[in-house]
């Protein structure tokens, strides 16, 4: 049984900005749900992908890390409700003045189950103003840089043969929905407005939204059980709502278990603005 001593202990890593700190006593298999609409919100099934689809996010336009402090805290069993508020300010000088309230699981004194509620609108508008540069491709990026692939869940993107897979199996996918796909994929997460889909597919042309709308049933359809990857939003657009895994085509690269403990490491250190500690790092 977990005691509020016990949680509050575990919350002063992130209260003090050490997210390393708090996230040793996170299941490697944490399951997170991040309630909203925004680009934060999802299902995450590992601490890697929770870290890589909010934390690594935050990290790179709260120039200080989220910055969260436990208020309110309410604990029975194995169960805590922790209410947290966030003193970060934004690259542009926005206070990213944010309340959450985490319900979390404990399974031995580690977090298992996490359900997450904050103010979807402030998070919206944080990278709205903030908004973060596209990490894949680009219709203006050299072929050469081209990732090899763009992994989410049971998907698989080959941009350079413009195919969609689902565990390993080409769709029949039609060249305007991939290039809608691949647009929504660049933004990161952020809501792409009509006309700047309508533009990046259609370039030089005028069409009715209906064309549009038709390319996005085509994906849903492709997409099948999981078409809740592209979310509608209501008067501004349409937003990806996969967490991305690149896979670059080099012929050296780095050993997959050191690449990916170095990804959180990295990921954590940019969330707190802070250095980690050696022992944190791989050795070699």
């Amino acid at each position: 049984m977990i005691t509020e001593d016990d949680v509050r202990k575990i919350f002063t890593g992130l209260e003090h900005g050490d997210g390393a700190g708090f996230f040793e006593h996170v299941d490697d298999k944490v399951d997170w749900i991040v309630q909203g609409t925004h680009p934060l919100a999802g299902h995450y099934k590992s601490k890697s992908d929770f870290l890589a689809g909010t934390f690594a996010k935050l990290g790179k336009v709260l120039p200080n890390g989220a910055q969260l402090v436990v208020e309110h805290l309410l604990v029975k069993d194995d169960q805590a409700v922790v209410e947290l508020h966030s003193l970060a300010t934004a690259k542009n000088g926005l206070r990213f003045d944010n309340r959450y309230c985490w319900v979390v699981h404990f399974a031995g004194g580690t977090i298992d189950r996490v359900r997450a509620y904050l103010d979807s609108a402030m998070v919206a508008r944080l990278f709205e103003e903030n908004p973060i540069q596209p990490s894949v491709v680009s219709p203006i990026m050299d072929p050469a840089q081209t990732p090899a692939a763009i992994e989410f869940g049971r998907f698989s993107v080959l941009p350079r043969r413009r195919e969609l897979l689902a565990e390993g199996r080409p769709l029949d996918l039609g060249g305007r929905a991939f290039d809608v796909l691949m647009a929504l994929i660049e933004a990161s997460g952020a809501v792409v407005s009509k006309d700047a889909l309508m533009t990046r597919v259609w370039p030089d042309r005028i069409i009715e939204d209906n064309s549009l709308q038709h390319q996005i049933s085509a994906l849903r359809r492709a997409f099948g059980a999981d078409r809740d990857l592209i979310r509608t939003i209501a008067g501004r657009g349409y937003q990806f709502t996969g967490e991305i895994r690149t896979v670059l085509a080099r012929p050296n690269a780095p050993r997959a278990g050191r690449r990916g403990a170095d990804s959180n490491v990295n990921i954590l250190a940019a969330v707190t603005g802070r250095s980690l500690p050696r022992s944190w790092r791989q050795p070699g």
